[in-house]
């Protein structure tokens, strides 16, 4: 039968609308660059918006009931910021979780995708209140979270994605015992600082492939040879940016960032070589320098191992070196030492006798700190001017030497004592030593010539030298003196003056006639 104008008309209008009503539902779509989904939105007794703290409910780890993607409601044009297709669930700038969704949708969930999320803790986020027993990826990001407290994760997650959070300092490390299906890790741009070897808190099986760890305040006081691991097997991302800072140095305005990978290769190398070069002695790496991305010195500790000789050979970059407490009678050794020279040396309680064969050497003329406390070695062993030879003009030397073997003699009460009072910032110990003359211990900065020196001729000279050493003494305190009343006199001139010109505002005499 044929149909009337009149139906046609009607059928085309009502197709119309079915297409405009379609068209509507999809321009309510929204695409986020940074999210795997298309989201749109669902369910408004899912999210509430507004934030709601509900407590924690049921672990997500309870028994999990086979899910089936028919449990999902339909997609409606409601506007608030989820959206839930075949086990992908994507939210916007959510607060909290309802429980009442949750009771029968967390169960399909196999993706989670938190976007601009407006709670600071997980507890806050009501995520607690479902089951996850098909959850396999975990995302939150560019949210407001803070703290990522101790929360049961599925033990059937695989990728777990906490990035671009800049107010996230605190994640519950032990978390990761439980996740040893994790692959995937990313904490890229957070405010962390400190990350625990994950691999071992999983018990060493690991099925991590994909680690993203920079953007963060990592503490270089932490231990990140696993991560050094995991870059060598290509599993971290972006290895070569990753940084980590002093904390002693927080706050200084010099820049003190280290690359971890290379400060981990260099902390290898240094154990290889401690290992190869000082049998049974200790290194310690220690970074150093401005911006220090390659920098680093080695602290080798070899005191008290019964040692009769030095190490041949030390690690690159050695600074500083510990025999103390051992059989050494021979410090002979340090002269070859190279790349760089040492700087600090401690040597005390040996059986040292002589340190004349290091004169003239690199290390004698580059030392920060030399100490030789407890040893027998006499004054004459000493070369005591190369001690005080600096390369430059603001180097600190320091030079310990207390407890040897020195007698009261005439070169100890004339020459050392002489020296020890011109260089007592470099002998820091120069109050404490002590020479030995009939039983007795005198301190040798006390020492007199007449005490311990028979040659009149010698004495004489030494007394009248020390007579004019006293004289160009009193001499240089008068004209100290004279100079300091100058500049008192200069000052109360000046007070006078600005007084007198804001009281009558006339300019000083001597003013008045250079204008």
């Amino acid at each position: 039968m044929a149909r009337s104008d009149g139906e046609f008309f009607t059928i085309r209008i009502v197709w119309l609308v079915l297409v405009f009503v379609n068209a509507t539902c999809q321009s309510e779509r929204r695409i986020y660059p940074d999210l795997s989904t298309t989201t749109s939105v669902s369910h408004s007794a899912f999210v509430n918006v507004i934030g709601i703290n509900n407590s924690s409910g049921d672990s997500w780890n309870k028994a999990a009931r086979p899910f089936q993607f028919n449990q999902q409601r339909a997609c409606l044009c409601c506007r608030n910021g989820c959206d839930l297709q075949m086990g992908n669930l994507t939210c916007h700038q959510v607060s909290h979780f309802t429980r009442d969704y949750l009771a029968d949708c967390s169960a399909s969930i196999v993706s989670l995708n938190i976007v601009e999320g407006r709670f600071k803790t997980m507890k806050e986020s009501g995520l607690f209140e479902g089951e996850y027993p098909a959850l396999r990826k975990l995302s939150i990001r560019n949210s407001h979270l803070e703290q990522a407290e101790q929360w049961p994760v599925p033990q059937q997650l695989i990728e777990l994605d906490f990035s671009n959070n800049s107010r996230l300092d605190f994640i519950a490390w032990n978390v990761f015992k439980q996740s040893v299906q994790l692959e995937i890790l990313i904490l890229a741009n957070n405010k962390l600082d400190r990350i625990p070897d994950v691999i071992s808190m999983m018990n060493g099986n690991s099925r991590l492939s994909t680690l993203e760890l920079s953007g963060n305040e990592w503490d270089c006081q932490g231990n990140f040879q696993w991560v050094l691991t995991l870059h060598e097997q290509g599993v971290l991302l972006n290895g070569d940016s990753l940084t980590c800072h002093d904390a002693q140095h927080k706050e200084s305005w010099i820049d003190l960032s280290y690359s971890i990978i290379k400060r981990e290769n260099n902390k290898k190398t240094v154990a290889a070589e401690c290992r190869s070069r000082t049998s049974g002695c200790y290194c310690e790496f220690v970074s150093a320098g401005i911006g220090g991305r390659g920098s680093y010195t080695v602290q080798v500790d070899c005191s008290n191992r019964q040692m009769t000789s030095l190490p041949a050979e030390l690690p690159n970059f050695t600074n500083e070196l510990d025999v103390s407490g051992n059989n050494l009678t021979s410090l002979d050794q340090v002269i070859k030492y190279r790349n760089p020279p040492l700087k600090v040396l401690i040597a005390d309680s040996n059986r040292i006798e002589s340190i004349r064969n290091l004169s003239g050497s690199d290390f004698m003329r580059n030392f920060s700190r030399f100490s030789l406390r407890h040893n027998f070695i006499t004054p004459s062993e000493i070369p005591l001017d190369d001690i005080v030879q600096v390369p430059f003009e603001f180097q600190f030397k320091y030079i310990y030497l207390y407890n040897n073997s020195w007698e009261c003699d005439c070169n100890t009460a004339t020459r050392v004592r002489d020296w020890l009072w011109k260089y007592r910032h470099v002998v820091n110990d120069s109050s404490q030593l002590l020479c030995s003359r009939d039983g007795k211990k005198i301190p040798v900065l006390h020492l007199l010539p007449n005490q311990v020196c028979d040659d009149p001729n010698y004495l004489r000279n030494a007394t009248s030298e020390a007579e004019m050493n006293e004289r160009n003494i009193s001499i240089l305190h008068s004209i100290i003196y004279v100079e300091v009343a100058a500049i008192a006199v200069l000052g109360l001139k000046l007070a006078y003056d600005s007084w007198h010109y804001f009281r009558h505002g006339q300019l000083p005499w001597i003013a008045t006639k250079l204008l």
